[in-house]
């Protein structure tokens, strides 16, 4: 409550942007422009970066967003439209702390020297009938990404952690793209309802699938104790340790 009163809401208004509704733990909010509803994103994430850091790593807050461009249905509480359903589903891809957009976002603000883009390719959003390809965002010399990285090995706490990489395919029907990564989303939800095992966020894993994958490269590399691995169209599924 104190965030939404001391950071959302006026960093939202400073932006020329609307909150629409509050969801709990989170918010919608809409913008005329794609540049500004960006800009709030981004210095959203660095306030609360900044207001987070002297907290002990147990109380810090840190939120996920998602932004997409399209038109949208608007009424005096709510706004509707696959495009809203779009950019909540692309927040799912990010990690504490960090943002997700889609091409569309990306390509209005390609002008943004002061950002970093890391192509996280088409994604198979849940109830989306097309693929989405989307970007993370990262703005040079900010670690918007420093609370994932103080959870990512669970190394404060002493949890084990662990990473789900995309399935492999042996078949390249669009269906089948659907079906792989609904099933990497369904074990990573199962996983993170486990309290005493941190799961990496599935923006993180994206891109680091394929046929020949060394667990313990990727494990070292993202922080992590243990790598699931697996694919359909013939099922296999491996799990590697790293050491810590």
């Amino acid at each position: 409550m104190s965030l939404r009163r001391e950071v959302m809401e006026p960093g939202v208004a400073a932006w020329h942007g609307t909150i629409v509704k509050h969801t709990g733990d989170g918010f919608l909010a809409s913008f005329d422009s794609v540049v500004d509803g960006a800009s709030c994103a981004i210095e959203l994430q660095r306030t609360l970066a900044e207001r987070s850091a002297g907290d002990p790593l147990e109380r810090r807050l840190a939120f996920r967003m998602g932004l997409n461009v399209a038109d949208a249905i608007l009424d005096a509480e709510d706004v509707f439209g696959e495009g809203v359903n779009i950019a909540a589903r692309l927040q799912g891809y990010a990690e504490p702390g960090g943002i997700v957009v889609s091409e569309a976002v990306a390509g209005q603000i390609e002008a943004r020297t002061d950002l970093r883009r890391v192509d996280l390719g088409q994604l198979h959003l849940k109830n989306i009938r097309q693929p989405v390809h989307a970007y993370s965002l990262h703005p040079h010399g900010v670690p918007l990404a420093e609370f994932a990285a103080s959870v990512a090995g669970g190394r404060r706490d002493g949890r084990p952690s662990i990473a789900v990489l995309p399935f492999r395919r042996q078949l390249t029907e669009e269906a089948e793209g659907y079906f792989a990564d609904g099933v990497v989303d369904e074990i990573i939800r199962i996983l993170s309802t486990f309290h005493d095992l941190v799961v990496i966020a599935r923006g993180s894993t994206l891109g680091l699938g394929g046929e020949r994958v060394d667990a313990s490269t990727v494990g070292r590399g993202l922080g992590v104790r243990y790598v699931l691995n697996g694919g359909v169209g013939g099922w296999a599924a491996a799990s590697a340790s790293t050491p810590t």
